[in-house]
């Protein structure tokens, strides 16, 4: 995607969530430069959206928003997220999972180390590793209930037994490619 912007005070009309060093999470598209780039696309798969990714800025794939922040002109890599709904349970008290939450954000809580827990245990029932919970997924809702970093975390942990998690990923992060085919 190339988008443009006037000057490095115009916004680019994004709010990113950053807590994830290697993809920048789209919580939100605003007035702004992304908004404008929608607005030329006729087919809606080409649209930039909420949930989405974005994982170079001009060919970089390392310090994305400062990429972001000096450019006025950038061709931006945006990737889709791959979204899965997963039944856990929670037998013990304890999460044993470190969290990526630097600041409350509306782009879910980031998973940055799992642990041995609760993750663990459904990571070890599944043969699928694309339906296993990863580092670097970001929790987006529980039970159907969304809300921020800290609402989700709080959720987690105060939650007892059996409880569906909502994650989302970067599509890239898919570990065998082709998910959706008919003949894997």
């Amino acid at each position: 995607v190339e988008v443009e912007r006037s000057n490095k005070d115009c916004e680019w009309g994004l709010t990113l969530a950053k807590e994830d060093e290697s993809h920048l999470f789209i919580a939100e598209v605003s007035e702004g430069a992304f908004d404008k780039y929608n607005s030329t696309q006729d087919n809606e798969d080409l649209k930039v959206m909420s949930t989405d990714f974005v994982t170079a800025v001009d060919g970089q794939k390392t310090n994305l928003l400062d990429n972001l922040k000096q450019a006025t002109k950038a061709t931006v890599t945006i990737v889709r997220a791959e979204a899965v709904a997963m039944v856990l349970e929670k037998k013990t008290a304890s999460i044993t999972a470190e969290f990526g939450r630097k600041d409350v954000s509306e782009g879910g809580l980031v998973i940055k180390k799992l642990g041995d827990c609760m993750f663990k245990e459904y990571n070890d029932t599944q043969n699928d590793p694309d339906i296993q919970v990863k580092e670097g997924d970001r929790i987006v809702s529980i039970n159907g209930i969304y809300g921020n970093s800290l609402e989700l975390e709080r959720m987690l942990q105060n939650i007892e037994g059996k409880f569906q998690v909502g994650v989302v990923r970067c599509a890239t992060d898919a570990a065998s490619g082709n998910r959706w085919g008919f003949f894997d």
